[in-house]
């Protein structure tokens, strides 16, 4: 039975003291159905006093269970244990959050790409942080740095698009090995090698470390950056420009003559040869500069106007082997085209 008007004092880890009073409760409550099934206060009382649990710590919408769970632990002669309620994680309407806002299960942020050390510094932040502005941690430097009192009273907002953030930085901390392991599996998933392993896996690996936030990127990513789409490029709205001032077709002139006469034949080697060709359009079209100069230079050998650095993405095309699925456009080809 609930005595009455008895004030429960607690001394919550988070929300500092909390006190209720026994007449607020709303009198005795049931422990065990008729049918002999505890009842979820009794139940958790029973199982953490038989395990020798000593804190607890639970989401805050659980503070109206802890005075009745006192006075059960009372009841049976048992001393509760220390209790800290954290705040919720709602959605960003400040709604409960809910599987259309992003709650599911672990594993399905698994199959979505997210790395197990995004998550959890992600999720580590929610309701609390260090005192600094710091926000990428390794699971070592969040033990070492977690202290109970910074954990924050107030809900936090879950963010899809900092989640997101925050595990592009983890992806770039892969080591080499790491990189090709992992985004080398999502090659071979999407059919864009046949083997996680290779020269060509090697190098795409690393060059979409840096490229993607999430590993199911890596496979879309590295088809746009070896896709050779001229036709489109020409006729899009960022190009015209480009084609209406003849810089293009300037361009494209002197960089079939340097392909003739086999200057260009180190290009994913040596990264001396992008910058010499580029000076020689340079002095071929009257000395411009800068975006005059590279833009048109870019959509020639890349067809697009972003991209990893040409060296970069011409030595990815010269590693191509039979161990390579997806289409690529080599050199040659686009010398062609």
């Amino acid at each position: 039975r609930v005595p009455p008007d008895e004030d429960i004092v607690l001394n919550d880890l988070v929300l500092g003291e909390v006190e209720w009073n026994s007449d607020d409760l709303g009198g005795d409550f049931v422990i065990v159905r008729q049918n002999g099934m505890p009842m979820y206060n009794f139940g958790v009382v029973v199982d953490d006093a038989q395990m020798n649990i000593s804190h607890v710590f639970r989401a805050q919408e659980h503070l109206m269970n802890t005075p009745r769970q006192v006075f059960i632990y009372r009841a049976l002669g048992l001393e509760p244990p220390t209790f800290g309620h954290m705040p919720l994680i709602l959605a960003p309407d400040r709604s409960k959050l809910s599987k259309r806002h992003g709650a599911v299960a672990v594993g399905e942020y698994q199959k979505r790409g997210y790395l197990p050390g995004g998550m959890i510094n992600y999720l580590s932040q929610l309701g609390w942080n260090d005192g600094t502005n710091q926000e990428i941690y390794n699971i070592d430097e969040l033990v070492g740095n977690f202290k109970m009192e910074r954990m924050s009273k107030v809900a936090a907002i879950f963010d899809k698009d900092k989640f997101k953030w925050v595990n592009a930085h983890h992806v770039r901390l892969l080591d080499d090995e790491a990189a090709e392991r992992l985004i080398g599996a999502e090659l071979v998933r999407d059919n864009i090698v046949k083997d996680a392993s290779g020269d060509f896996v090697q190098k795409a690996s690393i060059l979409l470390r840096e490229r993607v936030s999430v590993l199911t990127d890596a496979a879309a990513e590295l088809r746009s950056i070896m896709a050779y789409d001229i036709d489109a490029m020409l006729e899009s709205e960022v190009a015209k420009e480009h084609c209406e001032s003849g810089a293009i077709r300037e361009t494209a002139k002197c960089i079939v003559e340097a392909h003739a006469s086999g200057a260009m034949k180190d290009i994913g080697k040596d990264p001396q040869v992008v910058k010499d060709l580029a000076k020689q359009i340079s002095e071929e079209r009257g000395g411009v500069k800068k975006k005059a100069l590279l833009v048109p230079y870019r959509f020639c050998l890349t067809a697009s106007d972003h991209g990893p650095a040409m060296n970069i993405l011409f030595d990815l095309l010269e590693s191509v082997d039979d161990n390579v699925l997806c289409d690529v456009v080599p050199l040659g080809r686009r010398i062609e085209l």
